[in-house]
């Protein structure tokens, strides 16, 4: 229950099944006409799923509904799935394309994936307790998640997917904000330094897959060492109460925001607690090791940019004290 992915028992071990899709972020590759990165996001949301439980991924399967399937495009999309599939070391065994001109008005993607772990591996979240160590993985920005937002935001603020940053943050609908002056100078000064960027490309920077991260973390520590793990997706930091209910989660030194969400929060008028619940906020995994071994945790993941972001205490829910910030559970 609250689990990231599904479970088949087969004897000593368990096949792992799980299934997501792009989402509405293919809208602003179909503005871009770039194809060429969703293929790593579909792949992302579900091995990153997969993970989660120790699961190793093995194969993958995608599927594109479309209205009329443009070869082009396919092509494009081809090239990102495999970059995926290289990133998260398994095998596309097939997939599916097909023509629904009376259903779809233009492209949807979505895929499949398998996996396997044995049993006696399975990471549960049950062993959680009080003074378990909460390690972040850092995002790459908006990965696949709250783009229904986003786009809102856009439209709201009369902005174009192919303006330049330095042309957004010059328009009038930007220096008219009032909301936020510390994040505005924070994009500002981003903008200054990577003006010339495509504020859709910037959007549809693909999500990070932590495949190469986390399982050979998993083998190098031992059994039980890593206690939970948790994507940071859909419900923003609430994902980590996902890792087992009944804890309090606190996030004592969050990992830095990447400017996007700030550029996203001023645009929007967001208030820091929607943020939080909504986008990822430069936190992509979080993995919660026991104590004892979280200081070679964090060795092991140095090179992935691993920080200690936090502890476990008595209590429900997610905190940031930080910022005040208190969730009561994941829904």
């Amino acid at each position: 229950e609250g689990g990231f992915t599904g479970l088949i028992d087969l004897g000593d071990h368990y096949l792992s099944l799980c299934t997501d899709g792009v989402g509405s972020k293919l809208i602003i590759a179909k503005v871009l006409q770039k194809w060429d990165t969703v293929g790593i996001d579909c792949m992302a949301m579900n091995v990153n799923d997969m993970i989660c439980i120790g699961a190793e991924p093995l194969a993958f399967v995608d599927y594109i509904a479309a209205e009329s399937p443009d070869p082009g495009i396919l092509r494009e999309i081809g090239i990102g799935l495999n970059e995926g599939a290289r990133q998260s070391n398994l095998s596309i065994v097939g997939g599916e394309t097909a023509s629904l001109p009376e259903i779809v008005k233009h492209l949807d993607l979505a895929g499949t994936c398998l996996g396997y772990v044995k049993k006696e591996d399975l990471i549960t979240g049950e062993s959680i307790g009080a003074g378990t160590v909460l390690i972040g993985l850092p995002s790459t920005g908006l990965h696949s998640n709250g783009f229904s937002l986003v786009r809102k935001v856009i439209m709201d603020n009369s902005l174009s997917y192919v303006s330049p940053l330095a042309e957004v943050v010059s328009s009038k609908e930007w220096s008219g904000k009032r909301r936020f002056p510390g994040y505005m100078k924070e994009v500002e000064e981003w903008a200054a330094s990577d003006g010339s960027s495509i504020l859709g490309e910037i959007l549809l920077t693909p999500t990070r897959i932590y495949v190469k991260d986390v399982i050979p973390l998993i083998r190098a520590l031992p059994k039980g060492a890593v206690q939970g793990m948790s994507n940071i997706t859909g419900g923003g930091i609430r994902n980590v109460c996902r890792m087992k209910d009944g804890l309090k989660y606190v996030v004592a030194t969050p990992l830095p925001v990447p400017p996007v969400f700030r550029l996203l929060q001023v645009l929007g008028g967001i208030e820091e607690n929607e943020m939080h619940q909504t986008f990822n906020m430069g936190l992509g995994m979080c993995i919660a090791v026991h104590p004892d071994h979280a200081d070679e945790a964090l060795v092991r993941l140095k090179d992935a940019g691993g920080r200690r972001i936090g502890f476990v205490e008595e209590g429900k829910g997610v905190a940031i004290p930080g910022q005040n910030i208190h969730y009561p559970g994941y829904v």
